[in-house]
């Protein structure tokens, strides 16, 4: 049995819950909040036997195998680099940092420790993508990549998506989705970007189009946005055909992939909220003794994170 700890039982945490609740092998040990309230009602619903009002209490439990990090984008940093100091191994949400320098760090200190690290980057994961990267051979070089990622948000600008102080703006919320993902489905990094944007009354980014160029000519155009709302689906098309992944594409449980020959769709329900998979990949890592998956490496997460920073430098955003 692999026990976790949970820093930030806030909204994304919930998805991880019953993720855990449908992994064979795994439990939430405890749980860490600032708000004893909200880290008392998670314990509550999901049979958490032990809550913590401080983070780094938490790290300090010889029980705990792994923490899972849930807060705000902008405070990963410094608490995946106190888990890891702890000698804990960490899954953190993405973005795993604000910076590819502090995920880099971190990679450092986890090599340092021979300690696992990993940004939950869910999407990659799920046997929806498992089977379009089995697909794309059957569509012969890929040329374009077309996704959304785009929601109306509530104007709030305490609320993280907007407060700089959070880490708020969308490429780092959702962004990065289109962009990890695009440079999945080409297995290389672009060569260059064209980028348009607006930055909202906070000075984070709420809404971004931009075209990725890849090798001979391919390209992916998205667009993410907390303004507007759009089907939030990805198309790789192809020499020979397509795949259409079906919205939510970064939370997939269905794609169909089109050739000149024949249509067939693939279908695969989540067992829970879909962050089982990561959970699963994670704990294998732990019995393997890495220190980083095969399947979303460090270097994956430090180089979209260089993307979102130049992106945002362009868009004049601190």
């Amino acid at each position: 049995m692999i026990k976790w700890g949970v820093i930030g039982p806030g909204r994304i945490a919930h998805n991880f819950a019953r993720g855990i609740s449908v992994t064979e092998g795994a439990v939430i040990h405890a749980v860490a909040s600032r708000n004893q309230q909200r880290g008392q009602q998670f314990a509550d619903e999901y049979q958490i036997a032990t809550v913590y009002g401080d983070y780094q209490a938490l790290t300090q439990d010889p029980d705990i195998d792994i923490i899972y990090i849930a807060t705000p984008h902008a405070f990963h940093y410094e608490q995946a680099f106190m888990c890891l100091n702890a000698g804990k191994p960490v899954m953190c949400e993405k973005a795993l940092t604000m910076t590819a320098k502090q995920s880099e760090h971190l990679r450092e200190v986890s090599v340092e420790k021979g300690l696992f690290i990993m940004e939950a980057f869910w999407s990659k994961f799920l046997p929806v993508w498992e089977q379009i990267q089995t697909w794309k051979q059957q569509i012969g070089s890929i040329k374009l990549v077309q996704s959304n990622f785009c929601f109306k948000a509530e104007r709030n600008y305490s609320d993280r998506l907007f407060d700089p102080v959070q880490g708020g703006g969308a490429l780092h919320d959702i962004g990065i989705y289109n962009i990890a993902l695009s440079n999945h489905v080409f297995e290389q990094l672009p060569l260059n970007w064209q980028i348009t944007g607006e930055v909202g009354e906070t000075g984070v980014e709420e809404s971004v189009s931009a075209i990725l160029e890849y090798e001979n000519g391919a390209s992916a155009m998205f667009t993410c946005s907390f303004n507007i709302n759009t089907p939030n689906t990805m198309v790789i098309f192809g020499e020979h055909g397509r795949i259409e992944v079906a919205e939510p594409f970064f939370g997939a449980e269905k794609a169909t992939l089109v050739t000149d020959k024949d249509t067939e769709i693939f279908e695969a329900p989540h067992l829970g909220a879909g962050f089982e998979y990561q959970i699963a990949e994670a704990m294998e890592c732990l019995r393997q003794n890495k220190i980083q998956s095969d399947k979303h490496p460090m270097q994956a997460t430090i180089d979209t994170l260089r993307i979102i920073e130049e992106m945002r430098k362009k868009l004049n955003v601190e």
